[in-house]
């Protein structure tokens, strides 16, 4: 499964991605609402896991 991982924190982020490739799936990281906007332009996930505090605007998000 394609799943984008939306989170600011290096450390929490690690982590999630690193339980999530294990089970299998392939995870892209993104740091900030931009360039979370970014990934989705370029492949949409079958799967988002949003930090809903996530820094940048929220328009169109």
């Amino acid at each position: 499964m394609r799943v984008l991982l939306c989170e600011d924190d290096d450390q929490l982020a690690r982590g999630l991605r690193r339980a999530l490739k294990h089970a299998g799936h392939r995870v892209t990281r993104a740091a900030d609402i931009a360039e979370a906007l970014a990934c989705i332009r370029d492949e949409v996930p079958e799967l988002a896991l949003v930090d809903m505090s996530l820094p940048g605007p929220r328009a169109g998000f």
